[in-house]
């Protein structure tokens, strides 16, 4: 996947980067490399932490127990469901020379 992020310089000399595509996804850096950088860790642990969200709101499913009586039913267990991630490979872009038109927000 990949978001893009502004960046902007405080008036401190930090970079601030912001995700505008991820409510909230913001970080900082003592220059553009490292504020690149942080704001990948960002967007990883934002995504991540959205993914727990929907994951515990999901209904949860009863065990299910097989009918004594079905000679295969001892050979499945009860509840075998595999989960499949996917890992998502993200990269951020923000402009090196231009001033991003939103703001950013310091994170600290």
């Amino acid at each position: 996947m990949v978001f893009h992020v502004t960046l902007e310089h405080a008036e401190d000399g930090w970079t601030v980067a912001e995700c505008p595509a991820l409510p909230g996804c913001v970080s900082q850096g003592k220059d553009e490399k490292e504020a690149l950088e942080n704001i990948k860790e960002a967007i990883t642990a934002w995504l991540w932490a959205e993914d727990q969200k929907a994951a515990s709101a999901l209904p949860k499913k009863a065990a299910r127990s097989a009918p004594r009586d079905t000679p295969t039913a001892a050979a499945a267990p009860a509840n075998c469901e595999a989960s499949k991630y996917a890992r998502a490979e993200h990269s951020s872009h923000g402009p090196s020379s231009e001033k991003p038109a939103s703001a950013g927000r310091r994170v600290r």
